[in-house]
């Protein structure tokens, strides 16, 4: 099942009752402002934190959380290499490049059109040195990576839901190994997720949480029944 967890980029605000969290895998925190003695009494663990590696001091002596590194799988497995104490995820932006449209001639008839520049219809790609994703996969696995946290940036702009064709590709390489972020909006987005087979870690905001508690959204990934067969008996005639 789905482990579903909660991004961290504040202290709690006031009027959020911290009993919302309940049910929920953990917190992934940023480390930049949220300091050890704000989650001290928020029922979910810290599982991961992000900021950077000279933000997390503070955090040295909060148990084993992962440490989230952005942008650059070189860089994460060089940390990964030298403090090999910690626990590392690498986090990647991925995205969609822009169609271009430029002035293209239609041989033979003398007069010019807009086309798409096929160089821009690329697939994916990450914010890792501007890769496509299928390399970036492949590369991350090369490195020793069994985990890839992907933040979908255009799904995280419109809001109405995970990028799953994102997620389908993604899992082709690291199974159950990919953390999602980005889109959810909704319990409904996540119970999509569900109905598409789930992933290993689902990353929310605090907004989602306004809608609904860490415990039904929990339930929202559960995977669906499967659907009922029909029972036929064959009874003797006489």
């Amino acid at each position: 099942m789905t482990g579903l967890f909660v991004q961290l980029n504040e202290p709690l605000a006031t009027d959020v009752d911290p009993q919302q969290l309940t049910g929920s895998a953990g917190l992934v925190v940023d480390g930049r402002c949220v300091r050890p003695g704000h989650c001290q009494h928020l029922a979910a663990p810290v599982v991961a934190l992000t900021g950077g590696a000279g933000a997390l001091a503070e955090w040295c002596d909060e148990g084993d959380p992962l440490r989230v590194v952005d942008g650059d799988l070189e860089a994460c497995a060089r940390l990964r290499d030298a403090q090999p104490e910690f626990a590392w995820l690498p986090r990647l932006v991925a995205y969609r490049p822009e169609v271009v449209y430029r002035m293209s001639d239609y041989l033979g008839e003398g007069f010019r059109f807009y086309a798409p520049d096929t160089a821009a219809i690329r697939g994916y790609r990450v914010d890792d040195g501007d890769r496509s994703l299928a390399q970036t996969l492949v590369h991350a696995r090369s490195l020793g990576f069994d985990q890839l946290w992907l933040h979908a940036r255009d799904a995280a702009r419109r809001g109405d839901g995970l990028d799953l064709d994102l997620l389908e590709q993604a899992r082709r390489h690291f199974g159950d190994g990919v953390w999602l972020s980005g889109g959810a909006t909704s319990p409904q987005h996540l119970a999509n997720l569900a109905r598409e087979g789930g992933t290993g870690s689902v990353v929310v905001g605090l907004r989602l949480l306004a809608e609904a508690n860490a415990e039904t959204l929990t339930r929202s990934l559960l995977p669906p029944p499967p659907p009922e067969q029909p029972i036929h008996f064959n009874l003797p005639r006489g």
